[in-house]
């Protein structure tokens, strides 16, 4: 069980019901603004998840030896996953049959900027992807757009053009799931894919070329 701690915040991420015990308001701010991007109404939650965020020494104890990704490093064990961000976040996940139970530590010193907040976003994004995989889902980086009962899913890295693609299509008479964060999974034999976010990250700079 999580310690108790003064200041909560509750929320969803897809099939995920999360809630988070934060050590101050800068901490729990951060969370909330992670949980604010996930709006997509979802059927229901299926797998809660519980997050301890708090100020503390933060040794380093992960390797890398189960997943390097952007500035973190992961280890996954017996005992759970192990993580580590460049700005001395430590993580420490454990996850079990539907709950899952998570601690985070941050340095004392830490001051957020969009770095370090890059770096919560990372913690989170792994927190999720945990959760959604053990629901059987597998996470994409990718747009999805439907025509006629065909669903094409448009897979690019960071700034590689899936929002531009999506709205061109979009323009040409097909519908959108989303153009950022996808979940797919079989279900009864079939292939669903269902979109975690509902806001559109189409560059400023593209947006002169359509209506």
């Amino acid at each position: 069980m999580i310690a108790s701690c003064a200041l909560r915040a509750a929320g969803a991420c897809g099939p995920l019901s999360i809630d988070v015990q934060a050590g101050d308001e800068t901490l729990l701010a951060v969370t909330e603004s992670y949980f604010a991007l996930y709006s997509t109404p979802w059927p229901h939650h299926s797998r809660s998840v519980e997050v301890d965020i708090s100020r503390g020494a933060s040794a380093g104890l992960a390797n890398g030896t189960f997943l390097t990704c952007a500035h973190m490093t992961v280890d996954r064990t017996p005992a759970g996953y192990f993580a580590d961000t460049q700005y001395g976040f430590a993580v420490h996940g454990e996850c079990g049959k539907h709950e899952d139970t998570w601690t985070v530590r941050v340095p004392h010193e830490t001051v957020f900027g969009e770095p370090q907040i890059g770096d919560m976003e990372d913690v989170f994004s792994l927190i999720c992807t945990a959760g959604w995989r053990a629901e059987g889902y597998v996470p994409l980086h990718a747009g999805a757009i439907v025509k006629n009962g065909v669903c094409a899913l448009l897979c690019a890295a960071s700034g590689g053009g899936k929002s531009t693609l999506v709205t061109a299509m979009v323009l040409g008479g097909w519908r959108t799931l989303g153009d950022d964060k996808i979940l797919l999974r079989h279900e009864d034999r079939v292939p669903v894919a269902r979109s975690l976010l509902q806001t559109f990250n189409l560059e400023p700079s593209t947006q002169r070329w359509f209506d």
